[in-house]
């Protein structure tokens, strides 16, 4: 670029110079023009040059363009670091951890479901006034040595039943069949035929003294004792009802799991798992007085009334046919509108509605107080 400005300057001032030598006038012929002048203008044209390269330094080194590129370049390559480095999608911490997800706490504990029973952590259980007071010793039956004669039900009535294959036809009680059944037996036997089982007449069918005198006296052992709280309580209550699933059902029979029981024969059974001995109510009274001590339980003052809306686990449910107002059967509460009962075939749960619709509650009995 100097050079071509250079070569343009010379050339000008070479034209510039021609021109002044080929145009003289007439004066310039008569004063002639002091060399030295001429010297001094290309003197001056000469520094005007000089000057003007000097003053044409800054486009010689052209500092800014250099300068100015490396520092763009430096700057670029320095800010460019988040790009390079993207620190927040590698570390992405919250969902790595994620700590409320793993942990979950409230639903592992759920403590309050354990403890819905808020009776279950306190003290001994203890009977108010007008309840029955648990007795800790388990009580005994005696009488068991009774005859059969005409209506007498229970294990006894049942043996003979099995023995002469009368079950279910008779249905349990010792009537008019099974007495006909027996005079013949007593007759072949050698025995007075008057159709009265007696001591003498059980030990021909081969049957033992001891079932005699012990069959149908039987008493659940007590489950409880003076430190045991009302939900240990209940827990032997259903726990023993549970225990009976399965047995036989036979009239006015109280027997062991697995012997024969009916609806009254299981809960009275379950009463003596906690201590309690109704009032006047027993297996043998049971076989030989009075077939429904439903009644009689539905009755007793010593058991509350409560409504279905407070139903709880352990309380008694009592019923009567469609067409009548009379307790005829009781059943054990074991909560779910479930409940464990004797009453068809065996022991077992059946719906607080009965399936048949043969039977409509008449009331609700707590036996525990809360």
């Amino acid at each position: 670029m100097r050079r071509i400005f250079r070569s343009f300057l010379c050339l000008t001032l070479s034209f510039l110079f021609l021109l002044s030598g080929c145009a003289k006038t007439d004066s310039d012929v008569k004063t002639p023009v002091d060399s030295s002048e001429q010297v001094t203008k290309v003197d001056k044209d000469t520094e005007e040059i000089k000057q003007t390269e000097q003053s044409e330094e800054p486009e010689q080194t052209e500092v800014p363009e250099q300068t100015v590129t490396t520092e763009q370049i430096e700057t670029t390559d320095q800010t460019e670091a988040p790009k390079q480095t993207e620190a927040p999608k590698q570390t992405e911490a919250p969902k790595q951890t994620e700590a409320p997800k793993e942990t979950e706490a409230p639903k592992q504990t759920e403590a309050p479901k354990p403890t819905e029973t808020p009776e279950t952590n306190n003290g001994p259980y203890v009977a108010p006034d007008g309840w029955y007071k648990p007795v800790f010793t388990t009580g005994a039956v005696g009488g068991g040595g009774y005859n059969l004669t005409y209506d007498v039900m229970g294990l006894k009535v049942y043996e003979i039943e099995k023995y002469f294959g009368l079950k279910p036809s008779t249905w349990g009680y010792y009537r008019n069949t099974n007495i006909s059944y027996v005079k013949n037996f007593q007759s072949e036997n050698g025995l007075e035929a008057n159709g009265v089982v007696d001591l003498n007449t059980w030990l021909k069918f081969g049957f033992t003294e001891d079932a005699w005198y012990n069959l149908g006296t039987y008493v659940t052992p007590v489950k409880v004792n003076e430190n045991s709280n009302r939900q240990q309580y209940i827990d032997a209550f259903v726990q023993t009802a549970n225990s009976y699933l399965g047995t036989p059902y036979v009239v006015g029979a109280a027997g062991k799991p697995g012997e024969g029981v009916d609806c009254s024969g299981l809960v009275l059974q379950c009463l003596y798992a906690i201590g309690v001995y109704p009032d006047g109510i027993n297996p043998v009274q049971h076989s030989v007085e009075e077939e429904y001590n439903s009644r009689l339980m539905y009755a007793d003052p010593k058991y509350k009334s409560v409504s279905y809306n407070d139903l709880k686990v352990g309380d008694l449910v009592f019923y009567g046919r469609t067409w009548s107002n009379r307790v005829c059967h009781v059943a054990i509460y074991v909560g779910d509108d479930m409940c464990v009962e004797a009453l068809y075939k065996k022991v077992e749960r059946l719906p607080l509605g009965k399936l048949n619709r043969d039977y409509k509650v008449i009331g609700y009995k707590r036996v525990i107080a809360d």
